[in-house]
């Protein structure tokens, strides 16, 4: 299985390409700085309902491979 098409932030960090899911909200998935250990952001956008906004997860390695 290949690794899922990404670009790199200015900092180097890689930003995988964003997926809309079957309710409508994209989903994005990067790479975080902490510098503790290997984290992700997970950022979900709101895109069927107005007003709704953004929420964001910071998963550690292990949260990320059970997700």
């Amino acid at each position: 299985m290949s690794d899922p098409a990404y670009e790199l932030s200015q900092r180097g960090f890689k930003y995988l390409a964003p997926i809309t899911c079957t309710y409508g909200t994209e989903v994005r998935v990067y790479e975080s700085s902490a510098a503790e250990s290997p984290h992700l952001w997970v950022a979900l956008k709101e895109t069927r309902l107005e007003g709704r906004g953004e929420a964001h997860a910071h998963l550690s390695f292990e949260q990320a491979r059970k997700l």
